[in-house]
């Protein structure tokens, strides 16, 4: 089996981080709001609302999840509560 040259600067290219050429759409960033809800020395609480953009471009509905987090836990463990749709 015989690699061609191109395949192999291809490669190397890629590997040191060399830009690849290949074409990219724009995607746009989803609008996402934070809102507080409620702070306590023990938990807190905050809901986010946004629009799904993808896979359905076509959803009018704006998504509310709230979050609640216990203050001394790490970042990565809280609990989300009922998802809704607007």
């Amino acid at each position: 089996m015989r690699i061609s040259s191109g395949v192999i600067l291809f490669a190397v290219a890629t590997i040191l981080g060399a830009p690849a050429f290949a074409r990219a759409d724009a995607v746009k960033p989803p609008d996402v709001s934070t809102v507080i809800l409620s702070i306590s020395p023990r938990t807190v609480r905050w809901a986010t609302v946004h629009k799904h953009p993808e896979p359905a471009d076509h959803d009018p509905y704006y998504h509310v999840e709230v979050i609640e987090k216990e203050r001394a836990s790490p970042p990565w463990q809280f609990k989300r509560l009922p998802h809704m749709s607007l």
